[in-house]
């Protein structure tokens, strides 16, 4: 156990070093980094919780780095599945406008709104269709999504979990395919392969 601790002690060590190097040689470079962050509109404000992200946003912003601000109007329809022990309440899309309209307001009050492209990701997975749904559910398998802890519990305790809540980290990932970003700022459950 002390063994493979370190070993992830010294991967997230490694990361930071590689993404620490890389931010540097790419703030010198006229091609600077996109980097996306996203959040679903399912409040009515964003929160402190926030913040953490904003502030990191906002340091890359001032080393010229550009922002995709990615507002989750289609995905917050579904509802974040993480850490959840049920499925959240469906939204519709005029429940979803709401919050998304004060998310545009407020992100403004850290980042610069020279330096930040506000998205959605309706603009992307509504056009793709039922079609274009199955090509990317393809991609990933029923084991892959149960190696989530949030998953693999509700599913071991024989709760109810949703092909649909399922399908939510796929379309999250395929956010950041979408933006071509160079980077995001999200939690792990988004590790995808795509």
């Amino acid at each position: 156990m002390l063994r493979r601790n370190n070993g992830r002690k010294s991967r997230a060590a490694a990361r930071k070093s590689f993404l620490k190097k890389n931010c540097a040689q790419n703030s010198k470079k006229e091609n600077l980094s996109a980097l996306n962050w996203g959040v679903d509109p399912t409040a009515p404000d964003l929160h402190l919780g926030h913040l953490v992200a904003l502030r990191k946003l906002k340091t890359f912003q001032d080393l010229g780095h550009h922002i995709e601000f990615l507002i989750g109007d289609f995905t917050a329809q579904i509802g974040d599945p993480s850490g959840r022990n049920d499925a959240r309440p469906p939204l519709n899309a005029q429940q979803v406008w709401a919050p998304a309209k004060t998310y545009q307001e407020q992100v403004f009050k850290v980042l610069d709104p020279e330096k930040t492209n506000i998205q959605f990701n309706s603009k992307w997975l509504n056009p793709l269709g039922i079609q274009g749904h199955y090509n990317l559910l393809r991609r990933t398998s029923v084991a892959q999504m149960l190696k989530r802890a949030d998953f693999a519990k509700r599913f071991e305790a024989d709760e109810h979990l949703s092909m649909l809540e399922m399908v939510y980290p796929v379309l999250q990932g395929y956010d950041s395919v979408a933006l071509q970003a160079d980077l995001e700022l999200g939690g792990t459950d988004q590790k995808l392969i795509y």
